[in-house]
């Protein structure tokens, strides 16, 4: 039988607490000239959605779809630059909102909040087509 080993116990406090606001960004423009951004340069999100990553991939799949359009049709590789902006402004423009939504509403302490909470929750777990829908 292995050992319990009880967790260290803290003797002193070595620094004073820090913390950092939750915040949602999305720059104005994705695309100027023959630059685009991607990723956290595009924007970013607080880590409590988990999809920052999720949506710079989006960024790199959206981006590497509009290169591939322009060297196939024998293009400037920087023509449709544009559709891209267009595209992932709107996309990410759709989940920061839902993103800031779920953190005021799993903020809230209003006792009618959380039971909706509760009960969304529950119905998304129970409903497995709702709960892949989602996680996409």
């Amino acid at each position: 039988i292995p050992k319990t080993i009880a967790p260290p116990k803290i003797s002193e406090v070595v620094s004073p607490k820090f913390s950092f606001p939750l915040s949602c960004f999305q720059s104005r423009q994705y695309v100027k000239g023959r630059v685009a951004l991607v990723g956290d340069a595009a924007h970013t999100v607080h880590p409590m959605a988990g999809q920052g990553l999720n949506l710079g991939l989006g960024d790199v799949q959206s981006l590497a779809t509009t290169l591939e359009k322009a060297s196939t049709a024998g293009m400037d590789l920087s023509t449709f630059l544009n559709e891209y902006a267009t595209e992932r402004q709107r996309n990410v423009s759709i989940s920061l909102g839902g993103i800031h939504a779920l953190q005021r509403l799993f903020g809230s302490q209003d006792l009618a909040l959380l039971h909706a909470k509760t009960l969304g929750m529950n119905v998304i777990q129970n409903l497995g087509p709702l709960r892949r829908q989602l996680a996409i």
